[in-house]
């Protein structure tokens, strides 16, 4: 199967944590990008003194590992989050992708982890078109196991 959308930049994430490759269509001149999610976050939290007599608070300061990836059209604080255009799920795998349209708004990733509502958040560059991200069912809930996103010339 072949695709003509004339794509000049292939960004790709090997594994979830991986390098994000920029390449030329051409095959040509690969350069390293900063588009990978962190593979894993330290959260510090810190409860509200607690409202019932007796009770005492604990924190924590945690690491957590990279679990999933969003999409949003704008910033994610304005909630704004894009589903998926198509799934497919083969085997042990669901592969989920997201057209992206061109648009004055810029599109923004965000890298969730796992047991904590903390994300890691980032504009994507203004000629990105799509992106796809493969997630393992074999646990549950399902962890990402690799992210990629395309461009096409930018504008």
């Amino acid at each position: 199967m072949t695709h003509k959308f004339g794509l000049s930049l292939l960004l790709t994430v090997l594994g979830a944590n991986g390098v994000a490759i920029a390449q030329e269509a051409s095959g040509t001149a690969a350069t390293p990008m900063a588009i990978a999610c962190p593979p894993s976050i330290q959260v510090q939290q810190t409860p509200t003194p607690a409202l019932a007599s007796g009770w005492k608070t604990r924190g924590s300061n945690d690491t957590h590992p990279l679990a999933n990836i969003a999409f949003y059209a704008g910033p994610p604080e304005e909630m704004a989050q894009l589903a998926p255009g198509s799934q497919q799920r083969k085997g042990k795998t669901l592969t989920s992708r997201w057209l992206l349209a061109p648009t004055d708004r810029v599109y923004w990733v965000a890298c969730e982890y796992a047991g904590t509502s903390a994300t890691v958040t980032k504009p994507l560059e203004k000629n990105i078109t799509s992106c796809v991200a493969e997630h393992d069912m074999n646990s549950a809930p399902p962890v990402l196991k690799r992210w990629s996103c395309r461009g096409g010339p930018a504008g």
